[in-house]
């Protein structure tokens, strides 16, 4: 009896113990998680320079370049957009006055807290500027460096993938190599058919996301609508999340109605499509 009770402690103790250790390692975890995930999706591009006779080393930097290209686009697209809410700068101000104005009275009429006291209270509970300011700057720093992390992951898992095979065989029991060599091109072939999947579903909502917001007249909806598709990572939440996004800074923007009305429907038809 107190054999199986034996048993059963310490494999929840072993649960335990690798749960905590991914949770204090995962500053390192990360970056490479996302490395490999990168790499996975693409190996097959890299292969199929190394099959036209383009060296190893070549056919590498080639991805890397790729990768590298896709992400300064994204921070180009970013930094527009940015220019572009700068430029709405005063009308985004006035219409979030308005709404906050409009909240107030709101508090007050239900809870009877005047507008000069709820100030106070935002001010007793706000931090100070330079506490925001070091957070920010700690961001940008650690997205940089895990940033560069991701990117030297990446290099190294597609570079050396043959010797991290080699390595996973000869440690595995004779009678086991040839089985652990079916496992592992069977995860290869299933997480990049998984990830080369994710991204036709990527294209596929920024397709559908751009007729609809841009047919609603949507202001900046190539934007919204390439954010709603990358949030697709994000499982349940993240065409929730965009479309939330889309549906505030039209409102901000002065928005009618109608159009406000037209995102949720846009939201709505591209997950039953998306689903279906």
């Amino acid at each position: 009896m107190n054999l199986p009770i034996n048993n059963i402690l310490k494999q929840l103790l072993l649960f335990i113990l690798i749960i905590a250790s991914i949770y204090y390692a995962k500053a390192f975890l990360m970056p490479l998680c996302i490395g490999g995930i990168l790499a996975t999706l693409f190996l097959p591009l890299c292969k199929w320079l190394e099959s036209k006779k383009i060296p190893k080393s070549l056919a590498v930097t080639c991805s890397f370049l790729f990768v590298l290209g896709l992400m300064v686009s994204f921070l180009a697209l970013i930094s527009w957009q940015i220019g572009e809410f700068a430029n709405d700068a005063e009308l985004i101000k006035q219409k979030a006055t308005e709404s906050i104005i409009y909240f107030q009275e709101n508090i007050f009429d239900q809870f009877g807290i005047s507008a000069e006291k709820q100030v106070e209270i935002l001010k007793a509970e706000q931090p100070s500027y330079t506490n925001i300011m070091q957070h920010i700057a700690g961001s940008f720093l650690n997205i940089f460096t895990n940033t560069v992390l991701v990117l030297a992951y990446f290099i190294f898992l597609l570079y050396y993938r043959g010797h991290i095979k080699t390595f996973i065989i000869k440690i595995t029991p004779t009678s086991k190599k040839e089985e652990m060599e079916d496992i592992l091109e069977s995860s290869a072939n299933v997480s990049q058919q998984y990830l080369v999947g994710l991204s036709k579903m990527i294209v596929c909502l920024w397709i559908m996301y751009s007729i609809g917001f841009g047919l609603l007249g949507v202001k900046n909806f190539l934007f919204f609508a390439i954010l709603c598709g990358i949030l697709e990572i994000i499982p349940f939440l993240g065409n929730i999340i965009g479309s939330s996004f889309t549906f505030i800074f039209a409102a901000l923007h002065g928005a009618e109605p109608a159009i406000l009305i037209g995102i949720i429907i846009t939201y709505g038809a591209v997950q039953f499509i998306q689903t279906w």
